[in-house]
């Protein structure tokens, strides 16, 4: 950390904003409002820090344009009111979370920002549209995050995992829309490809990311509903992200907490936290990583025993 940082601390009763898509309120998806990512991410925290809250103004479906403008809140709106988290009044026909986010009181001590999934989804049919997407999302990326910022809020960037690859034919078709060949490796090519002003944003500010890129196992069907959905599963590995970013990462000032790229790799029990920082300093910082060198590993030794031999990568000798 920064000579700053050191007297940085944790906040004791730390109060949680969601803003973004369903991988934060995924109340549709679950089978009961307790397994909804809000739901097990309140009593996370509530665990270590009894006064602990968390405000939902994450909206199902919203793109990143949605979120910066405003739209219709259709998917969950009714499912959040029934489990008791209902949108604020009047925001049936038009939700502006970033609105609502100027109006909370008392102000919030943490936000969480994912955001970018239905950007992609809503042309899955028509690919040809991905440069334009991709030109809005990183135009909108930087205004939403800004409003996030004036917020006062210590910011915490989730990247969006992948979808799960074994339910592909029977839902959205993610990996079919990439298009024929190793879909697995167009899709980590273009999220590595869009992800990097994101990372350089975030290490610029000191802001912490989770990596669910490399966290969810896109064999593992457990994690997903309907293969772009956390499922409670899935949820309960988001909200345990969340919640050490919250009590386990110190806050402070700009300048004062250098930021951290947080992950639990797939196949292992541990939260993993490495620097993140800037292209200028990642010779500086031992196991650094920045937004030229972020990548989406995949642990082929983890899936070996279900592939035939002829599909299972030779493995280099160790050096």
């Amino acid at each position: 950390e920064s000579a700053g940082a050191a007297a940085a601390t944790p906040v004791a009763s730390p109060r949680v904003v969601l803003v973004g898509d369903s991988t934060l309120d995924n109340v549709v998806w679950v089978d009961e409002p307790a397994q909804a990512v809000p739901a097990i991410l309140t009593r996370k925290l509530q665990q270590q820090a009894p006064g602990a809250c968390v405000v939902n103004l994450a909206a199902d479906g919203f793109n990143s344009t949605d979120v910066l403008l405003g739209a219709p809140p259709s998917i969950s709106y009714i499912a959040g009111a029934a489990a008791g988290d209902p949108f604020p009044n009047g925001s049936r026909d038009r939700f502006l979370p970033l609105t609502q986010l100027k109006a909370l009181s008392p102000a919030p001590t943490h936000l969480v920002l994912s955001i970018g999934g239905n950007d992609v989804r809503e042309i899955l049919g028509a690919m040809h549209e991905l440069p334009a997407r991709i030109a809005a999302f990183q135009a909108n990326y930087p205004r939403i995050a800004a409003e996030c910022e004036e917020s006062g809020a210590r910011v915490i960037i989730m990247l969006q995992y992948r979808p799960d690859l074994s339910t592909d034919l029977d839902h959205y078709g993610v990996y079919r829309a990439i298009d024929a060949g190793d879909s697995v490796t167009k899709l980590n090519r273009l999220m590595q490809g869009i992800y990097p002003s994101v990372l350089a944003l975030a290490a610029a500010k000191g802001w912490d990311v989770l990596d669910l890129p490399n966290t969810f196992d896109i064999h593992d069907s457990d994690l997903y509903r309907c293969q772009i959905e956390p499922s409670p599963k899935g949820g309960e590995l988001i909200a345990e992200l969340i919640a050490h970013a919250v009590l386990e990462r110190p806050t402070g000032p700009p300048g004062a907490v250098r930021s951290m790229l947080i992950s639990k790799p797939v196949g292992g029990s541990q939260i993993v936290e490495k620097p993140l920082v800037c292209i200028a300093d990642l010779g500086c910082v031992p196991d650094a990583v920045s937004s030229a060198t972020w990548r989406i590993g995949e642990p082929e030794w983890e899936h070996a025993a279900a592939k035939t031999p002829s599909q299972v990568p030779a493995l280099a000798p160790a050096a």
